[in-house]
Parts: structure tokens; C-alpha cells; sequence
């Protein structure tokens, strides 16, 4: 292992592309407020799914890596913080330590310099005009997140999973008319689902990379989404002053309960399932 800058930060990412988002703004964040140098680790646990996080390499390739295991034997005096076990907010403070390690998934937007995390995450100029040039000006456009593929809706005892009559009820109730752009991990059955008139439907998703859908997303005005990361970012990342983002009422499910739903912003308005 190379020898490390004196004030170090070292932020472990796990899961998929939405939560590793939320790590990266938690860890970028820190790092700035602390003056330190960044490096990125991923969980023991999670190593299997080093083939998976190459297809984030647009995102991951901006940082260096270290091995957790190769860090500790090095260094012994490490600075450790791990977020609560219920998703509350808590302020992560300094330490002494010249090394620093954070783990957790820091699911809550008080934990971003938010200036810094969204231009960290903004499309640059060439790919946001490959999206405008498909769909075309998206700045009153209404975004709507659907997640329903069969990982997501076997797991209704832990999220919940809207109808596609809520989608539809949401859009009617704060967007009716505007132009509407539809995502989903399952396209064919929001095509199947979802009537609203004149919808676009994303279908590149994948085809082109896995940040198409979320930038799309990013570009429209408003935005109606299901509980989950991807979809928050999207809708977080293109909300500005006059936007509205539509959430369930409810985001988690019946053997999640008691997990905090900090995850969502006071201004975002709760739609009743």
C-alpha cells in the first residue's frame, strides 16, 4: 500500500448505484468540511460485486481505492464512525486521528453540501444534450421513477411498491397536463400500466449506461417517485426552488417499520397509497 496523505478519509460504498450515490455525497462532503484527502473502500461483504461496480466507472474511476484489511494491518490508529442502525440523522465529527473510516449508507440529505454533491453528480454538457436532444426540453417536464422489477416487488414486506394507479392519481392530482417522462426497471410494464396521455417512455435505460434514466430524471422540473435511492436522486438532483417531488406516504414496508423515514426531505410532498 502507498504511503498516505497526514488527514485521510476512508469511505466504504456497498449495494447499488443509488446508495453508493448517497456515500459518495456523505464521504466528498466530510472530506471538504475536514480537510481531507479521500479514498474509497468497499465492504468485504460486497467484493463479490466488484464486476457490478464497473459499471459505474464514470462515477468510480474519479477516486482511489484502498483495501480495508491491507489499511488496518498498516495502521492502527483509525478513527471509526458507522451510522445508526435506524437511518437517523446524526452530525459526523472530526477526530483526532490522522486516518478516518465512515461506513453506513448516510441516507439523508443533511449529511450533503449540497451545491458541492449536485455538481459533483451534474451531467456533463455533452450527455445532458444527448437526452434533450431525444426527448426535448425538459425543463417543465414531470419526471415519473418506477421501480417493479421482480427484486423489487418480492421484497413488499420491506419497501413499499406503489400501484400504477398511484402514479397515475399523483400525476392527475399536482401535474395534470405537463409533459411526462417515465423510468422504470421495468418498462414494458409501465407501458402496460401507466396511461397517461402522450407519455414518453424511456426505453435506452441500460442500452446507453446506468446513469441514462437518472439524468433524464435530473433534467425535468417535477418528479413522482417510488421509495428507493435511485429514484431519489434523480428527483433530488433536478429539484430546483418552484419544483415539486411526489412520494408515497409511506416508504417503508411492514418489516421495516421503525426505520426512520428522514430519507425524505420536509418540502416533499407525501401522496396517500
Amino acid at each position: 500500500m502507498e504511503e498516505l496523505p497526514q488527514k485521510v478519509v476512508v469511505g466504504c460504498i456497498c449495494e447499488r448505484l443509488g446508495n453508493i450515490m448517497f456515500q459518495i455525497g456523505a464521504y466528498i462532503t466530510y472530506a471538504k468540511r475536514y480537510n481531507r484527502a479521500l479514498f474509497l473502500a468497499i465492504n468485504e461483504h460486497d467484493k463479490r460485486k466488484l464486476k457490478e461496480y464497473r459499471n459505474y466507472f464514470e462515477l468510480l474511476d474519479r477516486f482511489k481505492f484502498l483495501d480495508i484489511k491491507e489499511l488496518h494491518r498498516k495502521y492502527k490508529n483509525i478513527g471509526f464512525y458507522a451510522e445508526t442502525p435506524k437511518f437517523d440523522y446524526e452530525p459526523i465529527p472530526d477526530a483526532s486521528n490522522d486516518i478516518v473510516s465512515l461506513v453506513g449508507y448516510w441516507q439523508n440529505e443533511d449529511y450533503f453540501d449540497k451545491d458541492l454533491v449536485k455538481g459533483f453528480f451534474r451531467p456533463s454538457d455533452e450527455y445532458k444534450n444527448l437526452i434533450l436532444e431525444k426527448y426535448g426540453d425538459l425543463s417543465e417536464a414531470t419526471s415519473i421513477s418506477v421501480r417493479h422489477g421482480d427484486d423489487y416487488v418480492k421484497q413488499q414486506d420491506f419497501f413499499v411498491v406503489p400501484s400504477a394507479k398511484w402514479y397515475e392519481d399523483a400525476y392527475n392530482t399536482y401535474f395534470q397536463g405537463t409533459k411526462v417522462i417515465i423510468t422504470s426497471d421495468d418498462i414494458e410494464w409501465a407501458k402496460e400500466n401507466i396511461h397517461i396521455k402522450d407519455a414518453i417512455f424511456v426505453e435506452e435505460g441500460d442500452k446507453v449506461n446506468v446513469f441514462w434514466d437518472l439524468f433524464t430524471c435530473s433534467l425535468c422540473k417535477n418528479h413522482i417517485i417510488y421509495p428507493g435511492t435511485y429514484g431519489w436522486m434523480g428527483a433530488w438532483l433536478g429539484e430546483g426552488e418552484d419544483s415539486k417531488v411526489i412520494c408515497p406516504d409511506k416508504w417503508w414496508g411492514p418489516k421495516n417499520q421503525g426505520i426512520s423515514e428522514n430519507i425524505v426531505p420536509k418540502r416533499w410532498l407525501r401522496f396517500k397509497l
